[in-house]
Order: structure tokens, then C-alpha cells, then sequence
């Protein structure tokens, strides 16, 4: 998942020239944990990244909530 996440950061920098600071901030969290993730048993693991996540998605859920709102009525 953290390559997954500097994928997108990569690809939002080159194409858009944006910088997305709340999967920033997802990447160095999950990039921190991973030594406890380690020790986790897999399901433990599992949670603790798809936590991470969950997070993420819903605070850009909602802070891109008005941009998805003015591109839906135009």
C-alpha cells in the first residue's frame, strides 16, 4: 500500500503538479507502523493498514466533497 501511495503522490506531481498532503501523511504513517505491522499476526496487519485507509478515504471523501459537488451540477 505505501507503494501504492507514493505512486499516486508521483503521479499527481508530474501530471497535475499537486501535492496531495493527506496521502502524504497516510504513506509516512503506514511507512512508521510497519515495524509493528510486522509483528502483528496477518488479520492484525491487515486491520491496521486497512485503518490507515479507511481514514484517509474518509477525510478526502470529505474534503473534496464540494469540488465533487460543483463538477456534478456543471
Amino acid at each position: 500500500m505505501a507503494l501504492h501511495l507514493i505512486g499516486h503522490l508521483i503521479f499527481d506531481l508530474r501530471v497535475q503538479r499537486a501535492r496531495n498532503v493527506a496521502r502524504a501523511c497516510a504513506l509516512v504513517i503506514l511507512v512508521g507502523l510497519a515495524p509493528a505491522i510486522i509483528r502483528l499476526p496477518a488479520l492484525g496487519g491487515l486491520a491496521a493498514v486497512t485503518m490507515v485507509l479507511v481514514v484517509l478515504v474518509v477525510f478526502e471523501r470529505l474534503y473534496f466533497a464540494e469540488l465533487r459537488r460543483q463538477s456534478r451540477d456543471a
